[in-house]
């Protein structure tokens, strides 16, 4: 809602995405608990930023009959979590918890790059989009 000017969403995602990387890595190196606990805070807050600012874009550029399916399209990809954490514990158990951590940390951020340059950028270059008139 802070963020409602239309070139902003884009940003909001990037920096999401770099802030969950980032909490992964300082996750998987800490061995402050204080520190560990503010940066799993710092990638929460991303996460919750970057899922945010994707439904607000999603459901504003889809027609309005179609909202409710692309909904629960987004709310059904969320189920899929529980089995991408099947599979890092898996790895963890094999790896141990920090490695795993720590290749997803560069993971993110790797997939935040591409990100950037495939489809945040276009966003953010996007002048027909404007959430501060919703």
């Amino acid at each position: 809602a802070t963020f409602g000017q239309r070139l902003q969403i884009g940003y909001v995602m990037l920096f999401g995405a770099v802030a969950v990387g980032i909490g992964a890595l300082v996750y998987g190196t800490s061995q402050s608990p204080l520190f560990t606990g503010f940066a799993l805070v710092i990638a929460g807050a991303g996460e919750s930023s970057v899922f945010a600012a994707f439904q607000t874009y999603l459901l504003i550029r889809v027609p309005d009959a179609m909202r409710g399916r692309v909904m629960g399209l987004t709310f059904t990809m969320a189920g899929f979590f529980p089995v991408s954490a099947i599979v890092a514990g898996a790895l963890a158990d094999l790896y141990g918890l920090r490695a795993v951590a720590i290749v997803e940390g560069f993971l993110i951020l790797a997939l935040a790059a591409v990100a950037w340059r495939v489809v945040l950028r276009q966003i953010v270059n996007d002048h027909s989009l404007d959430l501060s008139a919703t």
